[in-house]
């Protein structure tokens, strides 16, 4: 596919027509803009930005065009034939419009540009440690942690501009940015979403999911749950012992234990954690019989 089909334009549309045309497709697929398909979106972005830097350069060195009549005849379109139309364009325009525009072409080819060089040093990397509920975590919950970063700013682009109201001509501002997730993870990656800075290639935030403290639960084999159901006198081991409570996913369970004993793992079925590579297919759930329940004190990481 040629660069004039990546942009989705035709080789006789002005260069107007065509930067319009890469700007809604730069935003449109912007890495930023697709959390979701990360990657897919920043080959697309690639793609269009390496399209236009070569459609653009083209151009600017090209004084004419021939194109073909109805008779057949083939004729010169000379560049300076288009400058009323062009000078129409501008004076219809904002200047504060035309200087945004260069802005932004500007800082989308230094992020294209950067994007290609491997050699950059890569800011730090950052990592959260996100305390969560065990009943989160086993039931999928949806999570969004708010944190600030470094970020280019809106106003200049960290083009050196003289001066720059909103960052002060710093460049660089710090921002809100949302990190969505969901619980049943352990680890989630967020790629080159740390801090911005000029001629650095963005860290990664990695998310470490920590299961808090639970009263009845622990983890077992990252994605096993041992249940520990207190007894308070020898004598109420029978021959047979049922066992009745809430589980994490709010229903109630009733198990009957034949020959009870004390601290043996009693495997009652899939109840446990999902696994990360699945949305179905769950851990064992197991119970253990105790006099005294004694939970872990450290933070158990799973």
């Amino acid at each position: 596919m040629d660069d004039y089909s990546i942009l989705g334009v035709s080789s006789d549309d002005p260069i107007e027509i065509i930067t319009q045309k890469y700007r809604k497709l730069a935003k449109q697929y912007h890495p930023d803009r697709n959390i979701n398909n990360k990657n897919i979106a920043e080959d697309k972005f690639k793609e269009i930005s390496r399209a236009y830097h070569n459609i653009s350069n083209n151009k600017t060195k090209t004084y004419g065009t021939f194109t073909q009549t109805q008779d057949g005849q083939f004729k010169f379109t000379h560049i300076f034939n288009k400058i009323n139309n062009m000078r129409d364009y501008i004076k219809n325009m904002d200047y504060e419009d035309i200087i945004d525009n260069v802005i932004d072409k500007v800082s989308t080819f230094n992020e294209f540009i950067e994007s290609q060089n491997t050699k950059l040093e890569k800011t730090d990397d950052l990592y959260i440690n996100a305390n969560i509920d065990l009943f989160d975590i086993y039931n999928n919950i949806y999570k969004t942690i708010d944190i600030d970063r470094l970020r280019k700013c809106n106003t200049c682009k960290s083009i050196k501009l003289d001066k720059c109201s909103e960052c002060n001509s710093h460049k660089y501002i710090l921002k809100s940015i949302k990190l969505d997730f969901v619980c049943k993870l352990k680890n989630i990656v967020f790629q080159k979403y740390s801090h911005h800075y000029y001629n650095k290639i963005p860290g990664n935030i990695i998310v470490n999911i920590i299961a808090k403290q639970h009263k009845h639960y622990n983890i077992y084999n990252n994605y096993d749950l041992i249940y520990s159901y207190e007894l308070n006198e020898l004598n109420e081991l029978n021959e047979e012992l049922i066992i009745s409570f809430k589980h994490l996913d709010n229903k109630n369970y009733s198990f009957k234990i034949v020959n009870p004993q004390f601290n043996y793992k009693y495997n009652v079925g899939q109840l446990g954690l999902l696994h990360n590579s699945d949305i179905y297919e769950r851990g064992d759930l197991y119970i253990i019989l105790t006099k005294n329940i004694e939970l872990n004190t450290h933070i158990i990481k799973i």
